[in-house]
């Protein structure tokens, strides 16, 4: 039987559009795959679903972390890592004694100090990786935190004043008692003769020894 013109070209027809949607089809296939790919190479912040892609990665678990999830204490760890560190606090009194020749009494000064010092389970760690830092890193490194600290430093005399300045306008309730204690100085009167002997036992020349007596006004 033979086989009709029109027929050959509607299958022909169908042929291609088949060929066109497997094209359309396997393009469509790369395409999610690349996506695929690609989606896991965004490398996105490791903490409370955060999709921040500004991320460094924590230089002890090396875990990705932005700046709103990294340590209190440094911020070249996560806030995970190097977490378990304390600030101790150890205070301490100091007394001073001083006597005051023009009004002939011992002035008694108390300071109250406090010493601080780091301690931890993570505060060993803390050396094992300053060491292993090269020099551009421990430079760096060292430049950042003294910046901070100077930071840190006017910060805490800002507070330190404005602490003060409400200390001396809060009315004081407290009644300050002035007591006088009697001291009793002994004065050894020296000699020329004494002075003589003595710089003599030193080996000085007698010319020097006749200048340091006058200039010293000993009779």
């Amino acid at each position: 039987m033979p086989i009709d013109s029109d027929n050959d070209e509607d299958l022909i027809l169908s042929d291609l559009e088949t060929d066109k949607i497997q094209s359309i089809s396997a393009k469509i296939e790369e395409l999610d795959k690349n996506l695929a790919i690609q989606a896991q190479k965004i490398i996105t912040c490791a903490f409370d679903r955060c999709s921040e892609m500004d991320i460094h990665y924590c230089h002890k678990c090396e875990r990705p972390y932005c700046i709103m999830h990294s340590n209190r204490f440094s911020p070249n760890f996560c806030k995970e890592c190097f977490a378990n560190l304390a600030c101790i606090e150890s205070k301490f009194t100091r007394t001073f004694e001083d006597f005051d020749e023009k009004t002939d009494k011992l002035i008694i000064t108390k300071q109250s100090c406090a010493q601080y010092y780091m301690d931890g389970p993570d505060w060993p760690f803390l050396t094992a990786w300053i060491n292993g830092l090269n020099d551009h890193e421990l430079k760096t490194i060292w430049n950042f935190h003294f910046f901070v600290m100077k930071t840190i430093e006017a910060e805490n005399e800002v507070r330190k004043i404005k602490k003060y300045k409400k200390l001396r306008e809060m009315p004081s309730p407290i009644k300050v008692i002035k007591s006088a204690n009697k001291i009793t100085k002994t004065v050894q009167v020296t000699t020329s003769e004494e002075l003589r002997k003595k710089f003599k036992k030193q080996g000085l020349p007698d010319a020097i020894i006749d200048q340091m007596i006058a200039a010293m006004g000993s009779k």
